[in-house]
């Protein structure tokens, strides 16, 4: 009987030292608890900073984009006016060398008339100038011959028409002073 006090305390140790061991485990399991839900606080109160963080780049990212979107919108209003007011400067400088071209080629075609009526006037006043050598008179747009030789109406007529004129009919006063001046005059 002895020996049953001993087992029995032993038992009784046991189921206190089992009761403690259990109470261990549940003391165990408690703190893993709450250690685990200490780092999922942890872990959400970091995953809802990083996606406060992510929300704050974000935004910023949008405020940026709408910024660049109005940044490109101004400079593309400004490109346009800048470029309305170029060709209008283009096209009045068109204009304006169109009308010069068209200015140059009359200015062209009036040079080309002068230099054609010059080369004309100096053909008349070089065939003047012969005439002049030749004893010719020049008298209100004519040239006149004064013949000192005496011929018959005839061979006179004849000989004026070798020259490339005719015969004269005085009908003018200042027709017949332009004879006067020779010593004879038929």
């Amino acid at each position: 009987m002895e020996m049953t006090p001993v087992i029995y305390e032993n038992s009784v140790s046991s189921v206190d030292s089992s009761e403690d061991v259990y109470e261990d485990l549940k003391a165990e399991h408690m703190w893993s608890q709450t250690i685990r839900k200490h780092q999922e606080q942890k872990s959400s109160e970091s995953e809802k900073t990083r996606n406060k963080y992510y929300r704050l780049a974000a935004v910023c990212l949008g405020l940026l984009c709408v910024l660049l979107l109005i940044i490109i919108t101004v400079t593309s209003l400004n490109f346009t006016a800048e470029r309305d007011q170029l060709l209008t400067s283009y096209n009045y400088l068109l204009t304006s060398y169109k009308n010069l071209t068209t200015g140059r080629d009359h200015l062209e075609t009036s040079y080309i008339s002068v230099i054609a009526e010059k080369d004309n006037l100096q053909k008349k006043l070089s065939c003047l100038e012969k005439a002049a050598q030749e004893g010719w008179r020049y008298f209100s747009s004519s040239l006149y011959y004064i013949s000192t030789e005496q011929k018959t109406w005839g061979s006179s007529r004849q000989d004026c028409r070798e020259r490339g004129a005719d015969l004269v009919i005085i009908n003018s006063k200042e027709e017949q002073v332009l004879g006067e001046g020779s010593a004879k005059q038929w």
